[in-house]
């Protein structure tokens, strides 16, 4: 939903680039639209890679399914219908979920009843744990499994990417720490990490549910971008800080606080306050272990 005004890829949503430059002859759609994100980002993105649904579903059942600890329950009456361009009801409880690939599909895909933002976060989760099945010793070594996933792919997929480099790709990937990776997710709620986006009204968007950046230009996406890319350091040791006001001008460390925020920095109250929760937390737990009943816990 996030709406481009540019003179090089023009006025709508940025969903719209890769289909409107598909029907130009002679242009290469998918690196316009990975310039568009670029230029979104402030970040140079040399490479694409598209995927289908149909090699969606087929890398996920070549895998043998993946495993996604779902957050919250899903219950989603409006999901499209294939078939007749009718619904049908997706629904899934939360914890620890084995999916096939029709089912990580819908899971990904799925957003009538929850949010775009959650469904990003629910799409990052799909992406994970398809990297660490793909990751798992009897996956990579299985002949039969990367017949399976190679056809998915050359049957499903563009990109610029060539064999050595995919190869490459997958080598570095395997030595990647899970627990050092970062992943973030744009939107338009200000108080939270991420809140770099707002939501203008219809008359200005072509009548139009979009989202556009806050202050209307791209100055804090950058930033954010630069952390997330080129300084993760900053979120996998986060500061403590504490803004105070010297100024005879009342709110600043507020508004600044506020601001910080939005980029992943937590103040020294915050910081305290989750302490906190993990210490009752934890005391509970050990009062489940010595035979506190479950209603004197939750009081914890």
């Amino acid at each position: 939903d996030y709406y481009l005004k540019s003179s090089e890829f023009g006025t709508h949503k940025v969903n719209e680039v890769y289909r409107n430059f598909k029907k130009e002859m002679g242009v290469d759609a998918y690196s316009m639209f990975a310039k568009a994100g670029g230029e979104i980002t402030g970040l140079d993105i040399p490479y694409y890679a598209r995927i289908d649904f149909n090699a969606f579903v087929e890398i996920v059942d070549g895998l043998g399914g993946i495993t996604v600890d779902v957050k919250d329950p899903i219950y989603d009456p409006y999901y499209p219908n294939e078939q007749d361009d009718g619904y049908t009801v997706f629904e899934m409880p939360a914890g620890p979920q084995e999916m096939g690939g029709e089912t990580a599909l819908k899971f990904a895909r799925s957003r009538k009843t929850t949010s775009d933002f959650d469904r990003a976060l629910r799409q990052q989760q799909v992406l994970m744990a398809v990297k660490e099945k793909a990751m798992s010793s009897d996956v990579l070594t299985n002949p039969k499994v990367l017949k399976k996933l190679y056809q998915a792919v050359q049957d499903n997929m563009n990109t610029n990417l060539s064999l050595s480099e995919m190869i490459t790709l997958a080598s570095l990937a395997k030595g990647i720490d899970r627990s050092k990776l970062v992943t973030k997710v744009l939107h338009d709620d200000p108080t939270r990490e991420g809140g770099f986006l707002y939501t203008p009204e219809r008359q200005y968007t072509n009548n139009q549910f979009a989202l556009v950046p806050t202050g209307d230009n791209l100055d804090l996406i950058h930033r954010y971008a630069d952390l997330i890319f080129n300084h993760r350091e900053a979120f996998a040791l986060p500061a403590k800080i504490e803004v105070l006001n010297a100024t005879r001008e009342s709110g600043i460390a507020r508004t600044r606080g506020e601001m910080l925020k939005r980029f992943g920095v937590k103040d020294r109250e915050e910081v305290f306050a989750e302490e906190l929760r993990a210490c009752v937390r934890g005391v509970g737990r050990e009062s489940v272990a010595a035979g506190v009943s479950p209603a004197e816990e939750a009081a914890l």
